[in-house]
């Protein structure tokens, strides 16, 4: 998932990051409004700041889908690999590879 924060535009205040995107080598920032067509921006300054709790979960749930998978390894095999990922702020997710269901005993081993 994407930062969101705030980005401030000389002369122009702040506009809230909504969503971001990569396209090739740019990263597009969505405001939550326009910037008036009318208005020049080139040569103003820009500043942003990230939404320090946002990211910090983020990273949290980034970090503790590596140690999941580390464990899955650890108990299950060196055949386990990651199928997919989903890190929201609200919760993380880790699709393995493995050649059955796992078992309580399996769960609680990788758990503890």
């Amino acid at each position: 998932m994407h930062d969101t924060g705030v980005m401030t535009i000389e002369g122009l205040g702040e506009f809230q990051v909504v969503d971001v995107t990569k396209v090739g080598k740019c990263v597009l920032h969505q405001l939550d409004r326009d910037i008036p067509d009318d208005v020049e921006i080139a040569g103003r300054k820009v500043t942003g700041e990230v939404n320090k709790e946002r990211r910090m979960q983020l990273m949290a749930h980034h970090t503790g889908t590596h140690v999941v998978f580390a464990a899955c390894r650890k108990v299950l095999g060196p055949h386990i690999w990651q199928a997919g990922a989903k890190k929201t702020v609200d919760q993380a997710h880790l699709d393995i590879t493995h050649y059955k269901s796992l078992t309580k005993a399996e769960e609680l081993e990788i758990e503890n």
